[in-house]
């Protein structure tokens, strides 16, 4: 009977030393580019497609990096000369073991912009520049809107700070100016699309690829576009969208308040990561924190006289 009794315990023994050695795998410990490993396609159902979509969950238990890049550019003739050049990059910290919560930084680029708002005749490189620093009890807006045509330039600049819970309020107003077409709000274009999803196995994960449409950044234009996720485990990793179109006509209308039809290229590159490990050279130091102005609201620089407003 002890001999039973001994077999027995050994074999648990071996169990449990053979489970606590099948752990999960942990992507924030392991030093490897998801994104670029050899990937092989794999024949699927429909159902298991679903299957494996449906239990994606998004992490929150460390940093994530959302980087938006969007170009509109005209064709190259003098009659036009669009270039429109839209960058903005979110940073949000799921962690409280690090010196800030969020930030951000857009960053609006165009040239033959006339062509979208009434700027009195004058023409040249149009910039905004916005950036945001919440750690976690005040939040530092820092905007600057230039305008340069050799030889002059006119810039103007504000550099502000409130208390956090105030600036909740006074920011969504202010930073209107994103285009919401994030992986996170356009993963649920996936499940329509279930039969054109293509899965790929690899190392580590998996990767989802599959067309999508994006009807949200120009008025009356379907844009094809491609998202492409990387899963371990159930969790997401990385996530991207992109499109390279070489032609495209944008109406009366759809861009801003464009009077004439446009003729142009696009391209649009979003990245979802969050693995992104924080680059402290993106933050500004404590002194110049400190040179910022305590205000009751934000606002962005006036700059009417530009426009002869």
């Amino acid at each position: 009977m002890s001999k039973v009794i001994s077999i027995f315990i050994f074999i648990l023994f071996v169990f449990i030393l053979s489970s606590c050695q099948q752990s999960d795998v942990n992507p924030f410990e392991l030093d490897i580019d998801f994104y670029t490993q050899e990937k092989t396609l794999i024949n699927m159902t429909d159902n298991q497609k679903r299957a494996l979509y449906q239990e994606m969950v998004f992490y929150e238990s460390a940093i994530k990096y959302e980087s938006q890049y969007i170009h509109i550019q005209s064709q190259e003739t003098l009659s036009d000369p669009l270039d429109l050049v839209f960058n903005q990059t979110i940073t949000t910290n799921y962690k409280d073991t690090f010196d800030f919560r969020t930030f951000e930084a857009l960053d609006l680029n165009a040239i033959g912009y006339e062509q979208l708002i009434d700027t009195g005749g004058l023409s040249g490189r149009l910039r905004l520049f916005l950036q945001l620093l919440d750690d976690f009890t005040d939040t530092y807006f820092t905007s600057e809107i230039s305008l340069s045509n050799p030889p002059f330039r006119i810039t103007a600049e504000e550099n502000q700070v409130m208390a956090t819970n105030e600036a909740a309020f006074e920011l969504p107003v202010l930073l209107d100016f994103s285009i919401d077409i994030t992986p996170e709000t356009l993963i649920n274009f996936i499940d329509p699309q279930i039969t054109l999803l293509d899965v790929y196995e690899m190392m580590y994960g998996h990767m989802l690829s599959v067309p999508i449409i994006i009807d949200n950044v120009i008025q009356g234009v379907n844009i094809e576009a491609t998202i492409e996720v990387v899963i371990v485990d159930g969790y997401v990793v990385y996530a991207t969208i992109q499109s390279d179109i070489d032609t495209l006509t944008i109406p009366v209308g759809g861009l801003i308040d464009n009077t004439e039809t446009l003729d142009v290229s696009l391209e649009i590159m979003i990245l979802l990561d969050f693995l992104y490990e924080r680059d402290a050279v993106l933050l500004p130091s404590a002194n110049e924190l400190n040179t910022f102005e305590r205000v009751d609201a934000f606002t962005l620089p006036d700059v009417t006289s530009i426009f002869g407003n």
